[in-house]
């Protein structure tokens, strides 16, 4: 497997996850996959020859998984590191392996923006996706059910009100007042260029 992130740090902080997780595993699964030592920071390997590397690209050698973080950010702000994912790890894993690439957009342009356009418009169309096409899942803010204020704490723009018609008028996405106040908040704290990318 191999995981690739917007900064090594951030990489490493991922496999420092993974190490405390295969650490917590029953120790029935432990033995069967022994913890091989460490022979750096940017790799995790087991007994039975599997590996877990992580890196800001990955190319060479053939991956099982590859899971791309951040991937619109990177797109965004280093369009040649971006491309060479796409052409140097994205080959690296075979029909009936997998490829995850999760992001926020960072923009509507790049890489991560064109891959999803893509998956929507064939998804649109209907047309059927071969076994290396990617397939979009979003998971917007709204389906998380703790996202609420009560709605007489927050004072709501006209212009956030004009956006939320448009949520619902253009995707289908009605937001209940509860929502709405949590949005309006969160705007109001972060402001609508960090909430909108």
């Amino acid at each position: 497997c191999g995981i690739v992130d917007l900064t090594l740090d951030d990489a490493q902080a991922k496999l420092k996850t993974l190490m405390t997780a295969y650490k917590h595993l029953p120790a029935a699964i432990r033995n069967t996959r022994k913890l091989g030592k460490p022979t750096n920071q940017s790799e995790m390997t087991l007994s039975n020859g599997s590996s877990i590397s992580v890196g800001v690209s990955h190319r060479g050698g053939g991956l099982n998984w590859l899971h791309v973080s951040e991937y619109g950010k990177i797109s965004a702000t280093n369009p040649e590191a971006a491309r060479e994912i796409k052409t140097g790890g994205f080959p690296t894993v075979p029909i009936g392996g997998r490829i995850d690439c999760e992001s926020t957009a960072h923009g509507t342009s790049g890489e991560f923006a064109d891959m999803v356009k893509t998956a929507q418009r064939k998804a649109q169309e209907g047309v059927a996706f071969t076994p290396v096409d990617f397939k979009l899942s979003f998971f917007g803010w709204c389906m998380k059910p703790e996202y609420r204020l009560q709605p007489h704490m927050v004072s709501i723009s006209h212009e956030l009100r004009e956006y939320f018609r448009e949520v619902r008028d253009k995707h289908g996405v009605a937001l209940d007042p509860e929502q709405m106040a949590w949005y309006a908040k969160t705007v109001e704290d972060y402001g609508p260029d960090d909430m909108m990318e």
